[in-house]
């Protein structure tokens, strides 16, 4: 794997007893410590930015059309050249910037219980080499676990104006590196523009919303102590998006317009 970067089973023993601090590495929404500690009562005892070689930052992650329609991802890829602190940061360079927080055993498996509970991503151990305040590499280079999700959206698709302010608010309170900030804030997000598409909104608030929620907090309850669900627990949520963005794709998207790519 290149990189150095391991890609472990949901159901792996690693991540099941965890019986040391570990490092989880957040890219998404997690990157705002507000967020991370006041939404899951979850209190690092170190953070660190970080920059991994090997991966890069994707919005391929299916939501929930009109609503919430894209979420942070990352995929493995070559890496093409190191980035400079002060240069443009284009997400061309093979390589992912976040920020890693040291949890101890029980903070970690509240990660994977409220990520899904294996239900929709793939575990990674990757190296992840600390970053100064200036951005430059230092010489610490920390093991941290993170979280991709294999199941991706193809096409165009954008995150909710929503997701992208965690994102970016998140990369201020961090103090991540002004080019990094600077691309985030170029990203689109999704916007409702007409009558239809606020339908949709609408329709699927109604329709899928309820389930959703109620299926997500089944899984944080099963999980249980390994933070991994059942295997029926996996097979029912592919079946609940499988079918929900099967409807969006033959009758929802004509119907009321893009629920995914509107900017």
């Amino acid at each position: 794997m290149a990189s150095g970067i391991q890609v472990l089973n949901p159901s792996s023993p690693d991540l099941a007893s965890p019986t040391e601090p570990r490092w989880y590495l957040a890219y998404g929404s997690n990157l705002s410590a507000t967020g991370f500690v006041v939404k899951r009562n979850i209190t690092p005892i170190d953070t660190k930015v970080v920059i991994v070689d090997g991966l890069a930052l994707t919005f391929d992650n299916p939501g929930v059309p009109y609503i919430e329609p894209r979420f942070a991802n990352c995929r493995l890829v070559e890496q093409t050249e190191q980035w400079s602190p002060g240069s443009a940061w284009t997400g061309g360079h093979g390589s992912l910037m976040g920020v890693a927080y040291l949890l101890s055993p029980a903070d970690f498996l509240t990660i994977l219980r409220s990520e899904g509970g294996g239900t929709s991503y793939q575990p990674l151990i990757t190296p992840a080499v600390a970053l100064s305040a200036d951005g430059a590499r230092t010489q610490q280079v920390i093991n941290a676990y993170t979280l991709l999700t294999p199941t991706t959206r193809r096409g165009t698709g954008y995150a909710s104006l929503r997701y992208m302010n965690l994102l970016r608010n998140g990369a201020r309170e961090q103090h991540m590196p002004e080019p990094y900030i600077a691309y985030l804030d170029s990203i689109p997000s999704y916007r409702i523009k007409s009558f239809r598409q606020k339908l949709g909104r609408l329709v699927h608030i109604v329709v899928w919303m309820p389930g959703l929620l109620v299926f997500f907090r089944i899984v944080a309850r099963v999980s249980g102590k390994t933070g991994t669900a059942p295997k029926p627990i996996l097979w029912t949520r592919r079946a609940l998006f499988g079918t929900m963005w099967g409807l969006y794709d033959l009758l929802s998207k004509w119907i009321f317009g893009d629920g995914e790519a509107s900017s």
